[in-house]
């Protein structure tokens, strides 16, 4: 009993707890309005809708060139702001390189990426919001240099009830741009109470110079480096979402995007929730020559715990479940879900501590792997003769191998600072 009363009481605990709850009910809203929108869309919306975020998600890293996770480390608040004003900066040139790219060769990425032509305009709003996440990516972590846990969370509620909403009264008006123009409108969203919440640390910057944006550049050139892997890791990670629709149809890739929505969404941003405290907790211990072993110790036991309790539900009955909740068209998604839980679990528990790596300025480790990722991933591409139940199975088995690996990596790096303080 005196052990859980420490572990309660601790700062790394209530961090924790602050963010994960803010995290799950931000994850609540739109899982919740799914209920809805899953019964006014068809599937093959969904599926080019999980098109359009893959190719968001793929092309919104190098809007930051990962200056973002950069910001926790500076001594100096002047340095982290700058950082948070490069940033910006960066996803500006971006957005302005990102149109220029679709207006002049619109056709050949509609044609390789065989994206719906009914739906070619979405394209026009990837640029745009991919910098509106960059922005706050930075303004995120300005507020976890900060120990503002609580005003993250806000901002991620914030985000989720704007694109939730607006998703459904578009949806109930019958306009197929609902569910982009709710995408957008939640990242604006972001923005905005990001802005009210940085104005609350009460931090006035100095004057910035060009001299100060370049030589932050050189001292964290590792984050722009490390950019190409993460884009590889990221492909690999987005992949299968554009390989189901090359290989079998949109309404196939339709039903496996609500089963990720299920699955990976919640898991992964509680996870990123999670792996924010624990990147300013590490940081912190590593400036200061503190052993890191019990917090990655601890970690993985939550972690552990919360991924085993949520699995058994859908292993059993994931079929039951998603058809319940979403109709019987959806059933499919649900017998997708009781195969992928799996992945996803696995997942779960090892991507946070994989923060190791930015925390002791261990980059080049984490690009190795992402290479690795990428090429193991790769491998479904040869799978398009495949029965999708069957395609599935062997996605998973590259799954376990490539985070299996991951882990080994977390431990050997941990085990080398422990070894060295």
């Amino acid at each position: 009993m005196q052990l859980i009363r420490n572990i309660t009481k601790s700062e790394l605990f209530k961090n924790v707890l602050t963010l994960s709850t803010g995290t799950v009910i931000a994850q609540i809203i739109p899982v919740a309005l799914q209920l809805i929108l899953r019964r006014i869309f068809e599937p093959e919306i969904f599926g080019a809708f999980a098109v359009y975020l893959s190719i968001f998600g793929i092309v919104s890293i190098i809007y930051t060139l990962r200056y973002e996770f950069a910001i926790i480390n500076p001594k100096s608040d002047n340095d982290a702001y700058a950082l948070l004003y490069l940033i910006t900066l960066i996803s500006v040139f971006w957005l302005i390189l990102s149109y220029l790219i679709i207006y002049f060769f619109k056709n050949e990425i509609i044609l390789y990426l065989e994206f719906p032509l009914k739906y070619y305009n979405w394209l026009y709003f990837i640029p745009v919001a991919s910098a509106s996440f960059a922005i706050y990516q930075g303004i995120q972590y300005w507020l976890v240099r900060k120990k503002k846990f609580k005003s993250v969370s806000v901002n991620k509620i914030s985000r989720r009830f704007s694109e939730g909403t607006l998703q459904l009264i578009l949806g109930l008006s019958a306009k197929k741009t609902g569910l982009v123009f709710g995408h957008f409108l939640g990242l604006l969203a972001n923005i905005i109470s990001g802005i009210i919440q940085i104005k609350r640390t009460k931090f006035v910057p100095g004057k910035i110079k060009i001299s100060s944006l370049l030589r932050l550049m050189k001292v964290y050139k590792n984050y722009a480096i490390n950019t190409l892997p993460t884009i590889l890791g990221t492909v690999a990670l987005l992949l299968p979402v554009i390989v189901v629709n090359k290989f079998y149809n949109e309404n196939i890739t339709g039903q496996y995007d609500l089963t990720r929505t299920v699955l990976a969404t919640p898991a992964v941003f509680l996870a990123i929730s999670i792996s924010q405290v624990y990147l300013q907790r590490i940081s912190e211990k590593f400036n200061n020559k503190k052993s890191i072993f019990k917090d990655m110790l601890y970690i993985f036991g939550i972690l552990l715990i919360l991924s085993l309790s949520g699995s058994l539900f859908i292993i059993f009955w994931g079929e039951e479940i998603l058809s319940f909740l979403f109709g019987n068209k959806w059933t499919q998604a649900g017998q997708f879900a009781e195969l992928l839980i799996y992945k996803y679990a696995l997942e779960f528990v090892i991507s946070p501590l994989s923060i190791v790596f930015i925390a002791l300025n261990r980059i080049t480790i984490n690009s190795i792997w992402q290479i690795i990722y990428f090429v193991l991933i790769c491998g479904i591409l040869f799978f398009d003769f495949m029965e999708i139940s069957q395609f599935f199975k062997y996605y998973i088995f590259l799954e376990v191998v490539a985070y299996s690996i991951y882990l080994v990596l977390i431990v050997r790096t941990i085990y080398k600072y422990e070894t060295s303080i």
